[in-house]
């Protein structure tokens, strides 16, 4: 199609031209700009107003198809200044007339027809065929340009100007064809030139026309990486008179795996024929073919790719399909601030060497599928080691300890610790094990144990044991019963429960018991997610409303956590057995026991006081285990000579949500009113 409109042009610029085009004078016959020629060029001298009859006649300019093409001087004192509008145009040229006036100093003064205020002055120099206009003033009404121009003969500025745009054509249709030809060929280099600084590009491109696209080799500080090319002309029409001008786009970066991202890159080239041949370049680069530049990189890549490949999967090894870690954050320069938790998830991309992120400040917070919404990318750091980044200020990084992480986010840092990890296998098992265990439901309920913190880690809140039992008909809707022993309460609940990224998430709602008048925290929305550890269930949620801190955990029964609860309280017996209570509420008034001082002996029989606040009582009873629990049975005794107000059974909870332990109970005295004590804990 080029070659079709190239030739339709050429035959509408010869039907311009006039059969007397070739007459004009020795210096351009030839069809050239006229700014060629073997002889010196006489030396230019400003024109006296004596001589402006040499100035009659037309003038083409120097440098081609520049605006204005050429000026016309004529015998009335009129000047008619011509514009090129090129060969795509309909109208190929345009003039405008003006008035001209010859001034002392070889100077002109160029006015408007009529508007004796549009003028502009400009200097005239004369060398032999040359004419040379140099503007003085400006006027924005004229706007002359001025420039050089060599004298015609026997040859109009309209026919030259044809002239001047076949050769230009000619040529540029030769530029193209050496183009096409030169970008044929696959291999090739933007290299530099002689004392340049830098490095050569190696390309391999394929295409055709106007654009061209591939990838490209770069040396980063000895570093080879793989970037996305592209190469488009601007203009490639064989018509146009324009300069070709060409882009090199270097775009993403596509290798070796980690290496870093890099900024988009536009280099721009342009296309000129030297002695015959072909030039692609710009500054100090050009475009050459070369194979030997390209099979260099692509060896040295080659290497850089291996060892990227071996390092990539190596942290993918470690960190698996799926990662969990779990720590504190701080603001560097606010190292005395206490910490904010955060619990970091992170999925790889499959088939990438990318982590979708999730990221939680509430150690509750259910894992769902759609709580990665972030992509962290695996790159290479300056000391060669590999990172996580992602553009919102997020990093991530190994440390020397395997089970830690350093992550750094909007500002704040910490060290977090890897509490769990799944390879694609491993993961796969644990899905099949939570479907068959929500199944498994609708026959068998789930009984657990633990415990209910109002304030963690804080000291100053109520803990309680807890019992929950929940079936589920069909893995969707459960139902249940929560046991706050300490309370003496079973309220029976219904929810909902569903598939989490790992486990289950179970919702229900506990409503306030009409006939407990003590502080209840537990009534409220539950949220609980149910995973598992190894084999076994484990549910920790919180309860809203409530503090913003509280926290339930349950697990079943088993011997293990039965000699653990039992161990803890023996313990504390044996070194010193002295509790002072912390938070108490209770029903009825009356004075509240404070202290409890208790022993052990061989039998496992517990004898002790307990203080009030005006009185002591002595007290016995052992240790048991109910409903999967461990308790404290204690039962106050008739002190002879005391006014005996509390008698009844005592019992008490070990529990250690906290980390340490605290003991919560209740007691039936004083005509079996119920009396609630939020917990006690163990002095030093």
């Amino acid at each position: 199609m080029a070659y079709r409109v190239f030739i339709v042009c050429v035959l509408w610029v010869c039907m311009f031209c006039i059969s007397g085009c070739g007459d004009s004078d020795s210096e351009t016959a030839n069809g050239s700009s006229g700014t060629s020629s073997t002889t010196a060029a006489p030396k230019t001298k400003p024109l006296d107003s004596d001589d402006s009859h040499d100035l009659i006649g037309a003038w083409f300019r120097h440098d081609g198809l520049t605006n204005p093409i050429g000026v016309e001087f004529s015998k009335d004192s009129k000047i008619m200044i011509v514009d090129g509008e090129g060969p795509q145009s309909r109208v190929p040229i345009s003039e405008i007339t003006l008035d001209y006036t010859m001034l002392d100093g070889g100077r002109m003064r160029l006015s408007v027809p009529g508007s004796p205020l549009a003028t502009q002055v400009i200097r005239v120099g004369m060398a032999g065929s040359t004419l040379t206009l140099e503007p003085e003033t400006q006027n924005m009404l004229i706007g002359f340009a001025g420039g050089t121009y060599t004298r015609l003969k026997k040859i109009s500025i309209a026919e030259r100007y044809q002239q001047e745009l076949i050769t230009q054509i000619e040529a540029r249709a030769q530029m193209v064809e050496q183009l096409k030809k030169f970008m044929a060929v696959k291999q090739m280099a933007l290299a530099l030139t002689e004392n340049a600084v830098g490095t050569p590009l190696g390309l391999e491109l394929t295409g055709q026309h106007e654009t061209w696209q591939g990838i490209a080799w770069q040396n980063i500080g000895g570093d080879i990486v793989q970037r996305q090319a592209r190469v488009s002309v601007d203009q490639f029409d064989p018509r146009d008179t324009k300069p070709i001008t060409m882009v090199l786009e270097l775009g993403n970066v596509i290798g070796p795996p980690g290496a870093p991202p890099m900024r988009a890159d536009r280099i721009p080239l342009t296309v000129t024929i030297k002695n015959g041949k072909l030039s692609i370049g710009a500054a100090n680069r050009h475009l050459i073919a070369d194979t030997k530049i390209v099979a260099d990189y692509k060896t040295k890549y080659d290497a850089a790719l291996a060892a990227a490949r071996q390092k990539l999967d190596e942290f993918h090894a470690k960190f698996g399909r799926l990662v969990i870690a779990e720590g504190g954050m701080m603001y560097p320069n606010n190292p005395n601030a206490k910490p904010r938790p955060i619990r970091i998830a992170m999925m790889r991309v499959e088939g990438q060497d990318a982590y979708k992120l999730a990221s939680f400040n509430n150690l509750n917070q259910v894992l769902m599928p759609n709580s990665f919404n972030m992509e962290l990318k695996l790159v290479t750091g300056n000391d060669g080691n590999l990172f996580m980044t992602a553009p919102s200020q997020v990093q991530l990084q190994l440390t020397d300890e395997p089970d830690k992480i350093d992550f750094f986010q909007s500002g704040l840092s910490g060290r977090l610790t890897i509490v769990k990890t799944f390879t694609v296998d491993e993961l796969v098992k644990h899905l099949a094990k939570r479907n068959a265990f929500v199944k498994s439901l609708a026959s068998k309920p789930l009984i657990v144990t633990g415990e209910f913190a109002q304030s963690v880690p804080y000291k100053n809140g109520y803990v309680r044991p807890a019992r929950l039992s929940l079936t589920s008909p069909d893995a969707t809707s459960v139902t249940g019963t929560y046991y706050a022993d300490s309370l003496a309460l079973e309220i029976p609940f219904v929810g909902q429960i569903n598939e989490t990224l790992l486990g289950l998430f179970v919702k229900f709602v506990l409503p306030r018991n009409a006939t407990h008048t003590g502080k209840f925290d537990e009534s409220g929305t539950f949220s609980i997610n149910l995973d598992f550890e190894g084999d076994t269930p484990v549910l920790i949620g919180r309860v809203d409303p409530g503090d913003s801190n509280n926290r339930i955990e349950l697990r079943p029964t088993t011997p293990q956590r039965l000699n653990t609860q039992r161990e803890l309280l023996q313990n504390a017996i044996k070194n010193g057995g002295v509790f002072q209570w912390g938070h108490n509420g209770w029903t009825g008034s009356g004075e509240s026991p404070m202290t409890l001082q208790l022993q052990q002996d061989a039998a496992g029989r517990i004898a002790g006081i307990v203080k009030f606040r005006h009185e002591q009582q002595n007290a016995t009873g052992h240790i048991a285990e109910e409903n999967g629990m461990i308790v404290l049975n204690l039962n106050l005794e008739t002190t002879q000579g005391s006014p005996n107000r509390y008698l009844g059974p005592l019992k008490i909870w070990p529990c250690h949500i906290t980390g340490e332990l605290v003991l919560s109970g209740y007691s039936l005295w004083q005509n079996d009113k119920l009396r609630i004590v939020s917990y006690i804990v163990a002095t030093q």
